[in-house]
């Protein structure tokens, strides 16, 4: 009798074991693999029960890795620096022979981006400063517009300054091109041309609005005409003005048909006058015809 009653309290503990099994199954709750993740002797790895896995070694996978399938909230891969505080993704073709990096510099609080040829340092292309929008492109920059029906499409570059550019640069051969646009006055959009170091005035101006050329050199047309005003609508002016202290004035240079050169200039009383030379005082070279 005891025998039965004890086979008999076995069977209602196994029955309610399985219907709870069936209701709500539960398997392995947790497991350690090595000492465990975080282990000081060799580390290890845990399986938790929620499904977190963590590890103090590698992770190997030949499929693919997908996260946050099912939409239920926001998702984020996170990668922290060690001691050398540089942290990689390295995107890599067939074999690894060469491949693509995005790289964060903690020491220079940069972002890079670029590409790597065989084994070699990755090559950046691209630096982003730390919490700003300053980007750095260290090659050429090419903006990619396509043929249409035989027609060229145009891309933009825009860019958007409170203020004058001030550009800086260690080399004095190079020639660069500043774009600016005053957000705060309408229609006010410049383009400056710098040579040297960057720095100072600019060499050439265009506003784009009014069409206006500032230019601190010469002006120099290999071909055509250069024509001031238009027909019965714009008076066309062109200026001559006199150099340093008023003492040299200014002059039209013009070549005859066999190359000889001749300043046309006028004196302070308005004599028009012509010089085989350039002018530089009012008694240079001789009247033109009769006036007056």
């Amino acid at each position: 009798m005891k025998q039965a009653l004890t086979w008999g309290c076995l069977l209602i503990v196994l029955m309610g074991g399985l219907a709870a099994v069936s209701a709500n199954p539960r398997y392995l709750e947790e497991l350690a693999i090595g000492g465990g993740y975080g282990d000081s002797a060799d580390g290890g790895a845990w399986i938790e029960k929620t499904g977190a896995i963590l590890t103090d070694a590698s992770i190997t996978a030949n499929g693919n890795a997908a996260f946050g399938e099912n939409e239920a909230a926001d998702h984020s891969i996170g990668v922290t620096a060690g001691g050398s505080n540089q942290t990689y993704v390295n995107l890599n073709e067939a074999d690894a022979v060469n491949g693509g990096a995005i790289h964060y510099d903690g020491a220079g609080d940069k972002l890079h981006i670029g590409t790597r040829s065989g084994s070699a340092t990755p090559v950046d292309a691209i630096q982003i400063s730390k919490g700003s929008a300053n980007v750095k492109v260290n090659g050429n920059l090419t903006l990619g517009g396509t043929d249409v029906a035989g027609t060229a499409s145009i891309n933009f570059l825009s860019t958007n300054a409170p203020v004058k550019f001030s550009p800086q640069t260690t080399s004095n051969s190079d020639c660069y091109v500043y774009f600016y646009r005053d957000t705060n006055t309408t229609g006010v959009r410049q383009i400056f041309l710098f040579k040297g170091d960057g720095t100072g005035s600019s060499t050439l101006t265009l506003d784009a609005p009014t069409g206006n050329i500032v230019s601190n050199g010469d002006a120099q047309f290999r071909g055509g005409d250069v024509d001031a005003g238009q027909d019965s609508t714009t008076r066309g002016v062109v200026t001559a003005w006199d150099g340093s202290g008023g003492s040299a004035p200014g002059c039209i240079k013009i070549a005859s048909p066999n190359g000889t050169i001749w300043y046309l200039f006028v004196e302070d009383d308005g004599t028009v006058k012509v010089h085989n030379a350039l002018p530089t005082a009012n008694t240079n070279g001789s009247i033109v015809g009769l006036q007056f």
